[in-house]
């Protein structure tokens, strides 16, 4: 009889294994196609930073050389993500476009192990397509990946940490282990704090009483011996000057607290709307919603702190989303719509946020008391992104000196998986999160693909905006070069001036001993004769003006002016 059943039994797995893995193909090939999509309508071509890649780019160029040290304008190690790009550039040349399609390598990676992560936490098929779907389509996400910067890459590597560590805590191997302490050690040399991801597998070890000191060696000896090599070298580099006005944050907020925790907690309110709205199609009321109330009375607050202070609830202030549509930062950006339409955004997102903190806390509570008995154990391997998730939440809620948008996009996948998993299975408790059972598979709701539409829409066209605008902004900048100014002499953006600057600036800085600027070393050298501008300048004349197309306006033709001093 037992092998009779036994027998039933494989009858009816094959069939489902091959269903299912038939759906995973599909889906893969979905992705991959869609973003192959989405690079034909939006190249990755560029001659212009974006952000704060120039230093990346900078390093790069240092790393082929070598002749490496440590940018004197980057926290980060940045090392596992400099080695990506020298790599792209020795085998296609150092230049923006080649550092983009590098960063879309990643940013394709980082997609498809976020599916390879939701299907091993058993999110049925269509619901981890939207999870990926919305991840991919976050205008957050979309911007880092058009640029060289960080974000992706170390998402990249944490998601697949936390996928490797998973697949060996669940008996798969022991190899798997060290697979995942090769991707930790990758994700701390390009951020220090994935570092944490050996706490939340080791985390995960011991709770579940499967400790063996063996799986543990394997989980910690790769990124132990990255901490080690790394401090030993970075002993001998010079302290970079961003140690500087960081030092003075830390000063500010052991001296004045209270002024630290009502700066921080504004910033926070800039940036939670958006992080609310990319939220909003995983949105389900939660039982006792009025607990949502005290949250979003605080997140008003100081949103209308910020209408008093920027006159925005999206104020220009390094944050990746704002009034201006994508981040354009040190740069006087024309706004797109009216401000009204973007406090009622943030009001919206303020209060979606709000919703879903309600539902994460009900969510841990749940989480916390599955246990049935004290002899139990934790069994659920999400344990691992959600303990990384909260210890990077709390390092950038806290410890970094500011806190961007950006920086939640090392969290936000996992922010997604309790309501990804739900969405397959209707039987599950509302209130606890699913474990991924037997519960019978419900088909995707297709309402949640419509509120996805408006975030993507917005996405795109922000990202084809801003490359025309910040193609034409250096094209201005290049434009009075050709007229005989001098580089150092134009004001045309963050990315103009640290990109010709910074490094004569932190020159002139170390020779002089004069550290005034040492915020923003090009102001130590900077004489701004000229100016490229969007608006207007007081004492600045206009000499020129190259046009360009919003087309979050409907495609409205707008000028990026060029000024010089009376």
């Amino acid at each position: 009889m037992a092998t009779a059943a036994s027998k039933a039994n494989n009858v009816v797995a094959l069939p489902t294994l091959h269903v299912r893995l038939r759906a995973d193909l599909l889906n893969l090939g979905i992705i991959i196609a869609g973003f192959i999509g989405v690079l034909a309508l939006i190249p990755p071509s560029r001659i212009y930073p974006v952000t704060d890649d120039w230093a990346y780019s900078q390093s790069v160029s240092d790393l082929i050389h070598l002749a490496y040290k440590p940018h004197e304008w980057v926290q980060a190690i940045a090392i596992g993500h400099l080695a990506w790009g020298a790599l792209w550039a020795a085998l296609f040349g150092n230049t923006f476009t080649v550092l983009t399609v590098a960063n879309m390598a990643m940013s394709i990676a980082c997609l498809v192990t976020f599916y390879l992560l939701l299907r091993q936490l058993h999110v049925q098929p269509g619901p981890a397509l939207f999870g990926v779907a919305l991840l991919g389509f976050n205008p957050i996400y979309v911007y880092i990946s058009y640029s060289f910067m960080t974000d992706v890459t170390f998402l990249f590597y944490t998601l697949a940490a936390c996928l490797l560590y998973i697949r060996g805590l669940e008996g798969h191997g022991e190899r798997w282990l060290w697979l995942g302490g090769a991707a930790t050690a990758l994700a701390y040399l390009t951020r220090q704090y994935g570092i944490l991801a050996i706490i939340a597998a080791l985390g995960f070890l011991w709770l579940s009483r499967r400790w063996t000191w063996r799986q543990a060696l394997a989980i910690v000896a790769i990124p132990v011996a990255a901490v080690v090599g790394y401090a030993v070298w970075e002993h001998f580099q010079p302290v970079p000057l961003v140690n500087i006005p960081v030092a003075s944050v830390y000063k500010i907020w052991l001296s004045e607290p209270l002024r630290y925790l009502d700066d921080r907690l504004l910033r926070i309110g800039w940036l939670v709307s958006s992080l609310g709205l990319s939220l909003a199609p995983l949105l389900r009321l939660p039982r006792r919603a009025i607990w949502a109330m005290p949250v979003f009375a605080l997140i008003a607050y100081y949103q209308f702190q910020s209408l008093r202070y920027t006159g925005s609830l999206f104020p220009e202030n390094g944050n990746v989303v704002n009034s201006t549509g994508l981040l354009m930062y040190a740069y006087d950006a024309n706004q797109v719509w009216n401000q009204l339409v973007w406090a009622l955004l943030g009001v919206m997102g303020g209060l979606v946020f709000s919703l879903n903190l309600v539902l994460w806390i009900r969510q841990v509570g749940g989480y916390l008391k599955a246990k049935p008995s004290r002899n139990s154990h934790v069994q659920d391997a999400a344990f691992v992104p959600y303990a990384l998730a909260f210890m990077i939440s709390g390092v950038v809620l806290v410890i970094t000196p500011l806190v961007f948008d950006r920086y939640w996009l090392a969290v936000l996948p996992v922010l997604m998986i309790p309501s990804l998993r739900r969405m397959g299975h209707s039987g599950a408790d509302p209130d606890k999160s699913a474990s991924g059972g037997d519960s019978k598979i419900s088909p995707l709701r297709n309402w949640r693909w419509g509120v996805l539409l408006p975030l993507a829409a917005f996405s795109l066209l922000a990202i084809r905006d801003y490359k025309e605008h910040a193609m034409v902004r250096w094209q201005a900048a290049e434009g009075l070069v050709a007229q005989g100014a001098k580089v150092n002499q134009i004001r045309a953006g963050n990315e103009w001036e640290n990109w010709y600057n910074f490094r004569s600036g932190a020159q002139h800085i170390r020779e002089t001993g004069d550290f005034t600027y040492a915020s923003h070393p090009p102001g130590a050298v900077i004489d701004p004769v000229y100016m490229v501008n969007d608006l207007p300048v007081i004492g600045y004349e206009q000499i020129g003006f190259l046009p360009y197309h919003s087309w979050l306006e409907g495609g409205a033709t707008r000028q990026v002016l060029m000024l010089k001093r009376r």
